[in-house]
């Protein structure tokens, strides 16, 4: 599977890079919002995994952004925070594509959100 993420912290994206090209994933980064909607007008991506809050463009209207195109409408779409508060504001507009997830879960509880969309 072919993943991105999205997220400020550079040292958070090569945790979490690391971790899922051991499961055998195809991982691609981005900073902010921004340049995320620029890979994936680069790339076919099968899964998003963005935090909320980044600089330029944040994940909430990266969201929004991505939803409003047609062809990225059912990518699914993992919003993550180390802020508890933050997630708990967000409504998910797809509870059957769109997630939330702490930045303190373990790789299980990512691993099974990837799972449900695996080949």
């Amino acid at each position: 599977m072919k993943i991105l993420i999205a997220d400020k912290s550079t040292l958070y994206r090569d945790l979490l890079r690391e971790d899922l090209s051991l499961q055998g994933h195809v991982v691609l980064e981005a900073k902010d919002g921004q340049q995320a909607l620029k890979r994936i007008a680069r790339e076919k991506i099968d899964l998003i995994i963005s935090d909320i809050a980044m600089p330029r463009l944040n994940g909430i209207e990266f969201h929004r952004s991505l939803r409003k195109k047609g062809k990225y409408k059912t990518i699914p779409f993992v919003f993550i925070s180390a802020d508890k508060r933050l997630l708990d504001r967000i409504d998910l507009p797809n509870r059957k594509i769109d997630f939330k997830l702490s930045k303190g879960a373990s790789l299980e509880q990512l691993l099974r959100i990837l799972k449900k969309f695996e080949k």
